[in-house]
């Protein structure tokens, strides 16, 4: 039988402590395992979510995806809400009213770092919505469904503004996010299922995630 560790840093402080697997039917290394542990309510829902997102045999016309981007429309909302009890604007609340995490087991820690990260993308584009004045961009900007097409609408590839916004908003900052965003809702894509957030410490979440909070309140207050 495999005895199984992870590190952690929570306040500067790098510790090794055990998983425990007991009872577990799921690959430790799942979306599947993590839902095992995970109790009833927005975080399960969201794990949820991703489970079905991921799933090779997913139908693009069911809009979960939509789900982990900000769109505003209120159809793929309730869509999403009856069928899976989770929407957009639950992910941009856990961000929105995020408290710090503190250092539990191995699976409540990755949970909520998984669950969070994934919720990352949609706060971070109502954010940038929410400082464009022009309608028609607006409506430009909500239409898109991925990242790059939302920074595209109100960014040049150099990095120059297409429409007037604060000149402290950078396509550089934004883009340098990218990597964080797509491996946090995107776990087929790595060779080691949740290498991204088994990477990333709680330091490292709550670093982040002040970080994007601070830069994005500052831009409001100019």
């Amino acid at each position: 039988m495999f005895v199984y560790k992870y590190l952690e840093k929570f306040k500067g402080v790098t510790s090794i402590k055990d998983i425990d697997t007991k009872d577990l039917n799921e690959h430790i290394l799942s979306l599947d395992s993590l839902k095992e542990k995970c109790v009833k309510g927005d975080y399960y829902n969201a794990l949820s979510a991703l489970i079905k997102k991921e799933n090779p045999s997913f139908n693009e016309l069911d809009n979960i995806h939509k789900i982990f981007h900000y769109t505003i429309d209120e159809k793929i909302n309730e869509l999403n809400n009856s069928k899976y009890y989770i929407n957009s604007e639950k992910l941009i609340d856990l961000i929105e009213n995020y408290i710090e995490l503190n250092n539990e087991d191995f699976f409540s820690n990755t949970i909520k770092k998984v669950v969070l990260l994934s919720s990352l993308r949609a706060w971070i584009e109502s954010k940038i919505y929410s400082l464009i004045s022009n309608e028609e961009v607006k409506s430009e900007f909500i239409n898109c469904y991925t990242f790059n097409e939302k920074i595209n609408i109100i960014f040049e590839k150099n990095g120059n503004l297409k429409v007037k916004l604060s000149k402290k908003l950078s396509r550089k900052y934004l883009m340098s996010k990218k990597v964080f965003l797509n491996h946090s809702v995107h776990y087929n894509s790595t060779v080691i299922p949740l290498q991204y957030p088994l990477s990333v410490s709680i330091d490292d979440i709550n670093n982040d995630i002040q970080d994007l909070k601070e830069y994005f309140k500052n831009l409001q207050s100019l």
